[in-house]
């Protein structure tokens, strides 16, 4: 009786374990373009790394994809002005190219160090004391 049991048992564990499979899940979206997932990556780094990361919202709210822009850049930095816009206080997160992400941090930039800005000391019209100042160093 013991072996009949066994067997029976043995019989079913395989039956059992030889059934079909579900399918699995099937990928999403296969068809996004390099474009489309550059908007989503602009979208997910910033969910994880935003100092305010809290006041944006959820992927299928905020939608990345529909920010488009002539290049990759434009469209990247249209999803960054997108998010900038949950928060008043943020006015320095921005969107770059490589080349000048590499040249802000090595201190390479092309530029003087220093902004100049054209203003008058006239008060009233016409304006003919243009006069230019150096508005910040760094």
């Amino acid at each position: 009786m013991k072996q009949v049991w066994c067997l029976l048992m043995a019989s079913c564990v395989l039956v059992i374990s030889c059934r079909k499979k579900d399918n699995p899940a099937s990928p999403g979206n296969t068809t996004a373009t390099k474009e489309d997932l550059l908007r989503d990556s602009v979208y997910l780094y910033t969910k994880e790394v935003y100092l305010w990361q809290d006041v944006i919202p959820a992927y299928n709210q905020f939608n990345p994809r529909q920010y488009k822009g002539a290049t990759e850049l434009e469209s990247a930095q249209k999803v960054m002005d997108a998010i900038r816009k949950l928060q008043a206080l943020d006015r320095f997160s921005f969107v770059t190219t490589q080349e000048e992400s590499d040249g802000l941090q090595s201190g390479e930039d092309k530029d003087y160090g220093f902004f100049i800005k054209a203003a008058s000391i006239d008060k009233v019209e016409p304006l003919d004391s243009i006069f230019w100042f150096v508005t910040y160093a760094y």
